[in-house]
């Protein structure tokens, strides 16, 4: 059985892959504590606590990441 972390990390996994995937939607913080069944006030403090990064973050890294390489 998974402790109640382990549980927490894989909703904050989940969503960070919901916002990457979902970047050119430019999701906001109610919609990604919705997809993983969160207020949106528990979902941000387990999201800063846990991850330590920006909520934003996610997003920008995935835009950057398909943006054309300057050559």
């Amino acid at each position: 059985m998974k402790t109640q972390q382990e549980l927490d990390y894989e909703r904050i996994a989940e969503a960070i892959t919901f916002l990457k995937n979902n970047f050119k939607a430019h999701p906001k913080l109610d919609e990604a504590a919705e997809h993983v069944h969160l207020s949106p006030f528990h979902f941000h403090r387990m999201f800063q606590e846990l991850s330590l990064i920006h909520i934003s973050e996610p997003t920008r890294q995935a835009a950057l990441s398909r943006m054309p390489s300057a050559a």
